[in-house]
């Protein structure tokens, strides 16, 4: 019965404190549907399942227990097994992949070996300082509570910063998740190591206190390197912003340029028009120069601004692309409510957005090459909607659209775009009907209050 409780007590507190690491770190995190039931039973399966494991570990080892390197073994296979667990329940409640999903479970693995480190010392210097407290005080108090309060703590003052602010994505390294792992694991073994004595005798204060500074080294050097690395590559992220645009204003340049031709051209060719209508006062009035007239007249429209200057020069670059492909392209933008965002995230969103429409009409015959773009407040929340002719359903994964190429995302910057609405916490969603394709984001008001 004694073996039965401690193998639900030791793994049910380490579980508690190492899923509440992983937790507090996917937060933010896309969830898959039915996210609490999956939780639910995922939490309930992996209790059982350890529990039964750590049985069978305890048993092991006190079976072999005249070998202490076959107990190392059982206890390592057992820490494993719980890692496995962790990262299998992340992977089965939320939308990650398999490197975002190993990269969570090392980071939180470290931020509760670093916590353990630090409750355990303390705990030491109080048992030595003469004051007794029951198992069950300790369980609650110190190796529950306790440890979930410096949790917080360390995910507080050492993670958030960057957690918060940068996402993963395509910014895990993976040398750094190489060395995270290891970390890990060597962590593992040292943690079980130092309670086997060899026949040798045990220094309570090295294993204690020696060995546990060593481990919050190990886990804090860690976690810098994962989290602190999501700043080097939002540099290099802006530095590649930075590129663009000044690429872009360059061609803004260009654009400017040929647009005073371009008008220069249509002036010209309205002259001629107007000229043959007065030469034909007295016949009937042509209708269909009438309305060449009205749409070169409309070469004007693409000077409007929107009031963001970062839409305002994809705008201008579009108004030419569609012009030379014979596309219909119209929009209603209302730049001003975009200021909370970053202007290069903008720029990516709206670049990503356009180009995808224009790669799409481009297939499609000169009559039906229709885009409409709308950006726009209502009820608080500010919505972004884009659709345009589609003739052919495209196929979809997990409600976006997809390439043979690539199963996960098309290959149009439909990731970037997730990226840039999920870190702002909108959500968007591809749709296909009736021979249009449409993307709609949203950015609710309570994510907007929180930027604010």
């Amino acid at each position: 019965m004694d073996l039965l409780y401690l193998a639900f007590r030791v793994p049910l507190i380490w579980s508690i404190t190492l899923l509440f690491s992983a937790f507090l770190l996917t937060l933010n995190c896309p969830r898959k549907d039915k996210f609490y039931i999956r939780v639910g039973v995922g939490v309930i399966g992996m209790i059982t399942l350890q529990t039964a494991f750590c049985l069978l570990t305890l048993y092991l080892t006190d079976l072999t227990k005249n070998y202490a390197i076959l107990g190392l073994i059982f206890q390592l296979i057992f820490f494993l097994f719980e890692v496995f667990l962790i990262s299998f329940l992340l992977f089965f409640s939320f939308k990650l992949s398999f490197k975002e999903t190993i990269f969570y479970t090392v980071a939180a693995y470290s931020i509760e070996h670093l916590s353990n480190g630090i409750e355990a010392i303390i705990l030491y210097f109080i048992e030595h300082s003469g004051l007794t407290m029951p198992s069950l005080v300790v369980d609650i108090c110190f190796n529950l509570l306790f440890k979930i309060c410096l949790i917080v703590l360390i995910y507080i003052f050492l993670v958030r910063k960057y957690h918060k602010k940068y996402q993963t994505y395509e910014i895990i390294d993976n040398r750094i998740l190489g060395i995270s792992i290891l970390n890990l694991l060597i962590c593992m073994v040292l943690s079980i190591f130092k309670g086997f004595s060899l026949n040798g005798t045990i220094n309570e204060f090295t294993i204690n206190v020696i060995c546990n500074i060593y481990a919050i080294f190990g886990c804090f050097l860690c976690l810098y390197m994962q989290f602190s690395f999501f700043l080097e590559s939002k540099l290099k992220s802006n530095n590649h912003t930075l590129d663009l645009l000044i690429k872009e204003q360059n061609r803004l340049n260009q654009v400017s340029k040929e647009n005073i031709d371009l008008i220069n051209i249509k002036f010209h060719d309205i002259k001629k028009q107007l000229k043959r209508i007065e030469e034909n006062a007295n016949s009937s009035i042509n209708h269909d120069e009438i309305e060449n007239i009205k749409k070169t007249v409309s070469v004007y429209d693409s000077f409007v601004k929107t009031g963001n200057a970062g839409i305002d020069t994809i705008l201008m670059s579009t108004y030419l692309t569609s012009l030379n492909n014979k596309i219909d392209f119209t929009y209603f933008i209302d730049g001003n409510i975009l200021n909370f965002m970053d202007s290069e995230d903008v720029v990516s969103l709206f670049d990503n957005l356009i180009d995808n429409a224009i790669n799409a009409v481009n297939d499609e015959e000169e009559k039906n090459r229709v885009i409409h773009l709308q950006c726009y407040k209502e009820k608080q929340s500010i919505f972004i909607y884009i659709r345009n002719y589609c003739s052919i359903r495209p196929d979809f994964y997990k409600d976006f659209p997809v390439t043979k190429k690539d199963k996960r995302y098309h290959g149009y910057g439909m990731k970037s775009i997730i990226k840039v609405v999920e870190k702002y916490d909108g959500n968007v969603k591809c749709g296909w009907k009736e021979n249009y394709f449409t993307v709609s984001i949203i950015f609710p008001d309570k994510a907007l209050e929180e930027i604010k």
